[in-house]
């Protein structure tokens, strides 16, 4: 067994006596499915054999013959799953629960209980959360979903500005001019919805019911909708802007009325770093688009002409050098039918179920019984099925929030969503991982289920660290 310290970790095939080594045969090989990436940039491939929060991380690598023991993992930076082993079992999810600590678990609700909500999963059976750790429920079931993601970048196209957008930690990110898009399969009432973060000014431009992915060869009708310090929607005609004939109305602060499109209009959130949930509603037959932010609706447009495009594909463009990511895109059908503008919340103390009209209720959330929410209020106890029901915010107790522990890990989910826990052991056998979580307890968690496992989460010198067992120098044993 070879004991290694910090170094290229590239090195590693001078030392496996492997020379005809490719990167052709490293995807064909079975030990290769998974691969460690570095601090340095390096990479190594192969296979988790074992590790856990006082252990070593032990790595069975085509490019050498013995096993390798990292007693420090600082150089980690994460594990990349590369193909999954084990098919997972079990229903698809149908909902998103986000914890106080950020985390977003998919699973299917199974309970809701005064203390604890039950949350099926494919990857660790049943977890038991605590409420005072639950911060909200998305429920993703009940429309027809045209694509949900990004897991990977399969089918987008990157078609302007060279390296401009890249696929990290499940989100699309980009830090310069350039545009990626693909084929959606854009029905004709669509809503579009995403988590944008960014660093200084946002600057992001999405075009929708285009004919391709690359917004400069299109020969059809489609929109550009432009958020930044200025807030506008464009119609292209034949690929050429301005299409003309679009008014709009404002909903978030003092009503402007309908007015055309090409007299943009200010909206400050997006002005200085920080992260929004962007949904569009948008209905080509009818010429009508929407824009929320944060489930405040901004504004929305009718266009006076009559749209010709029939295009199903979704571009997002950044428009200048600040940092910005894309992530948790799923689109899905639209029925047509939107709420009234965002009321305030009645309480501070009230649960609050959205419906998927935009619709809202406030109460106390009794309970869970066949598929339905308990919603009580002072008047009356009603049950709403789950179907009719976008999301759920818990607001009626203190708020509680895991602590951080020296050995966490962040998993990221295939499905969209992480977990954050203490790796505990693995087993390369069953393909699970034992993990720990003020969250959900001590709970196997299968392997397969994630993408990405993220290793040292946070400063060292928030923890003490017992300096004996750091990495002194190049230490090399077999």
């Amino acid at each position: 067994m070879m004991r290694l310290s910090p170094l290229p970790f590239a090195l590693l095939a001078v030392f496996s006596g492997n020379p005809s080594w490719s990167e052709e045969s490293e995807e064909e090989d079975p030990a290769a499915r998974m691969r460690l990436h570095f601090a340095d940039g390096s990479q190594l491939s192969g296979a988790l054999e074992s590790t856990g929060v006082e252990e070593a991380l032990v790595w069975k690598s085509p490019l050498a013959r013995d096993l390798i023991t990292f007693d420090q993992v600082e150089a980690v930076q994460f594990l990349e799953v590369l193909r999954p082993a084990i098919p997972l079992e079990g229903p698809e999810p149908t909902a998103m629960v986000t914890l106080t600590n950020g985390d977003r678990l998919p699973g299917i609700l199974a309970g809701f209980q005064e203390k604890e909500l039950a949350l099926e999963t494919r990857y660790a059976g049943r977890l038991q959360l605590p409420k005072g750790m639950v911060e909200r429920i998305d429920f993703i079931e009940g429309s027809t979903i045209l694509y949900r993601g990004p897991k990977d970048l399969e089918n987008w196209e990157v078609t302007s500005g060279q390296n401009s957008w890249e696929l990290e930690k499940g989100a699309l990110r980009s830090n310069r001019y350039g545009a990626i898009g693909r084929n959606m399969g854009l029905s004709d009432r669509v809503t579009i919805e995403f988590r944008a973060s960014w660093e200084g000014m946002l600057n992001l431009s999405i075009h929708f019911f285009n004919e391709a992915p690359e917004i400069n060869q299109m020969n059809s009708d489609s929109y550009m909708l432009r958020i930044s310090s200025q807030i506008e929607l464009q119609r292209r005609v034949g690929g050429e802007l301005p299409g003309g004939g679009l008014r709009r109305e404002l909903f978030d602060g003092p009503v402007m009325g309908n007015r055309p499109v090409g007299e943009r209009f200010s909206d400050q959130r997006f002005r200085r770093s920080g992260s929004a949930l962007i949904t569009i509603y948008a209905d080509r037959s009818a010429g009508r688009v929407l824009l929320y932010a944060d489930d405040r609706r901004i504004a929305s447009w009718e266009d006076g002409q009559e749209f010709l495009g029939e295009g199903q594909c979704l571009t997002f463009q950044s428009n200048g050098s600040s940092s910005a990511a894309i992530e948790e895109i799923e689109i899905t059908q639209w029925n047509g039918i939107v709420g009234q503008p965002d009321e305030e919340l009645e309480s501070d103390s009230d649960d609050q179920l959205e419906f998927k009209n935009r619709d809202k209720a406030f109460g106390s959330i009794a309970g869970f019984k066949e598929g339905s929410l308990l919603l009580k209020t002072a008047e009356i106890e009603i049950e709403i099925p789950l179907e009719r029901l976008r999301g759920a915010a818990i607001r009626n107790r203190e708020m509680d929030q895991a602590k951080r522990e020296l050995g966490d890990v962040r998993a990221w989910f295939r499905d969209g969503g992480r977990a954050t826990f203490v790796l505990r052991s693995y087993d390369p056998l069953t393909n699970r991982m034992v993990g720990y979580s003020q969250n959900f307890g001590e709970v196997e968690l299968q392997l397969d289920a994630f993408r990405e496992i993220e290793f040292n989460l946070y400063p060292t010198n928030d923890f003490s660290i017992d300096e004996d067992l750091l990495w002194e120098g190049f230490d090399l044993e077999s």
